[in-house]
């Protein structure tokens, strides 16, 4: 998973669980909301939209493995703020930018916390919405069970309907599932 620390690993494993869902779900939500065009964009820009993160990620394990930083040191409330800063937007952003991606996946990694952000960027849109939904089933760094995807701006701007949503989770739980099998 790209770093050497195993402590540190467990975090890079739940962030690639949360950018390969993401991408699967603001792939399926193109497909079925209309958004052909954008089909393989989203799963791109759903994959890609963390990366910053992972960068992160990268650069506390080379820190470590240099002695400069004591990863058992770092609590696990340290690394998640640290993550969910608004650094790795930023830093995402930057890295889009060096390795001369679509302007689109640059926009969705530096503006997918925003507030206000661009809802008519559809793209942007199912990538927030994809976070969200990862973010009430525990895919990745959080889990908080309680968000309401149907009441969130994002599923009314792209006419996501309830029974839409409801597909999106069981898609998102089988592949969670998938995952967690020997």
């Amino acid at each position: 998973y790209l770093v050497r620390n195993p402590r540190l690993g467990q975090y890079m494993e739940k962030l690639w669980q949360h950018a390969f869902a993401s991408g699967l779900g603001a792939q399926w939500l193109a497909q079925r909301c209309g958004y052909q065009a954008l089909v393989d964009t989203a799963f791109m820009a759903g994959l890609l939209h963390n990366i910053g993160q992972l960068a992160i990620l990268r650069l506390a394990d080379e820190l470590c493995g240099g002695g400069d930083l004591d990863a058992s040191r770092l609590s696990e409330a340290l690394v998640l703020e640290v993550l969910d800063s608004t650094m790795h937007n930023a830093q995402g952003y930057v890295l889009m930018k060096r390795w001369n991606l679509p302007e689109e996946y640059g926009i969705v990694a530096r503006d997918h916390h925003k507030e206000p952000y661009d809802d008519a960027n559809s793209l942007l849109t199912m990538v927030r919405l994809m976070d969200q939904a990862c973010d009430k089933l525990g895919i990745g760094l959080r889990h908080e069970s309680s968000i309401a995807l149907g009441a969130t701006q994002e599923a009314m701007r792209l006419g996501v309907t309830e029974l839409q949503l409801a597909e999106l989770e069981i898609l998102l739980e089988d592949w969670g599932s998938s995952q967690t099998q020997p």
